[in-house]
């Protein structure tokens, strides 16, 4: 019974620290997903901005 409680006394620490240490990294992919998605948001527009560039510059010539 002692050995039980002894091995329990070291193990639930260890897990509780897992635990805190997944959570802290299920968060941390989020945010980069999120970073992720918005960076793709803004290349778009950005490629959408030159187009119109494009398109003006070429309306010129014409």
């Amino acid at each position: 019974m002692e050995t039980l409680i002894g091995v329990l006394m070291i193990a639930m620490p260890v897990l509780i620290m897992a635990f805190f240490i997944v959570k802290d990294e299920i968060k941390s992919a989020k945010d980069s997903k999120e970073l992720r998605k918005t960076q793709d948001e803004l290349a778009i527009i950005k490629a959408q901005r030159l187009r119109g560039k494009f398109d003006k510059a070429d309306a010129t010539f014409k």
